[in-house]
């Protein structure tokens, strides 16, 4: 049994070992702990298991912030032993400071991410004698900040999301601040990629009513190919979206539309369906496509017309 932990970290991490799936007596660790640096800041020792091979288990670590402790670095060695022999000892390093934590957030706006409002802790460690107040302000119109005891949630808007252009990024930041004397104002990027599936282009612009039929596309954030996608059709229908290795392009593959007429479609994606529940239905953050149907006789003189103006060879 082997495992490593980070030298230092703020509050959990976890360490990865491996034992036999089949063997339990493996999984029944035992964990001591001997603090080199001041008491009982580590909170919760727990393990995880994973029903896949490789049966990858982890050692999961959480340290208390909050204990009232003075800034600096404090060490601790846990000793994980398992019921049939066997041990190992890591050494865990809580680095406390005061001061704002490093951040980065980044949505990911599209595809399968239902993803909106997002939170982060901010990470102020308060002196027992010295509280002081701390605010957020942002730069960026597309996204939103509130403040709580300890947090920022950072929300972006579906308004903001259908202005967005699809496959660029918008860029922001929000800056920390206090009135703490030692602490500097500290300023993190904001970011969101917009990457949702586009048909920007199609053929043919027209089918025959109730018949099946096969539209060729090209456009941004296709399925990888060997997936599918789901495209909605405005009658309520549903076609698929693939890469046809053959032919080396994307096709739609629809059962067929009864009725003729025009028909908008386009890839909805799971954030569409948050949006609908969340009482802003039929928003779309890509433009439709728009299919014409025709019936039978008006494709067979389509066709009878197409072959008059021929050019005389």
């Amino acid at each position: 049994m082997g495992a490593a932990l980070p030298e230092s970290f703020t509050r959990s991490a976890n360490a990865k070992y491996y034992v036999p799936h089949n063997d339990t007596s493996l999984q029944l660790l035992r964990f001591s702990i001997r603090y080199l640096d001041g008491q009982d800041w580590i909170s919760d020792i727990r393990t995880t298991t994973s029903s896949v091979p490789p049966f990858e288990r982890s050692i999961y670590i959480t340290v208390n912030n909050a204990m009232k402790d003075l800034p600096g670095l404090y060490r601790a060695d846990i000793t994980a032993t398992s019921a049939v022999g066997g041990q190992d000892t890591f050494r865990v390093v809580r680095d406390l400071y005061t001061g704002f934590d490093d951040h980065f957030v980044e949505f990911i706006l599209g595809g399968e991410s239902d993803e909106r409002v997002t939170s982060r802790i901010v990470g102020v460690n308060v002196l027992n004698s010295q509280p002081f107040q701390w605010w957020a302000e942002k730069d960026g119109d597309w996204f939103d900040i509130d403040t709580k005891i300890t947090d920022i949630v950072i929300s972006v808007g579906y308004e903001a999301i259908v202005n967005m252009q699809n496959g660029e990024a918008a860029r922001g930041s929000i800056t920390l601040k206090s009135d703490h004397p030692e602490i500097a104002d500290y300023t993190f990027p904001v970011t969101a990629q917009k990457r949702f599936t586009e048909i920007q282009f199609f053929e043919p612009a027209e089918v025959v009513a109730g018949q099946p039929f096969i539209l060729t596309v090209r456009g941004k954030f296709l399925p990888d190919p060997g997936t599918t996608a789901w495209i909605a059709f405005s009658d309520g229908s549903f076609g698929t979206l693939s890469y046809n290795n053959e032919l080396a392009t994307y096709q739609i593959t629809h059962d067929g539309i009864s009725l003729p007429g025009e028909y908008k479609f386009h890839a909805p994606s799971s954030l569409e369906w948050k949006a609908d529940n969340d009482g802003f239905p039929g928003l779309r953050f890509v433009p439709d496509s728009s299919l014409r149907v025709v019936d039978e006789s008006q494709a067979k003189s389509a066709e009878k017309l197409q072959w008059r103006i021929q050019p005389i060879k």
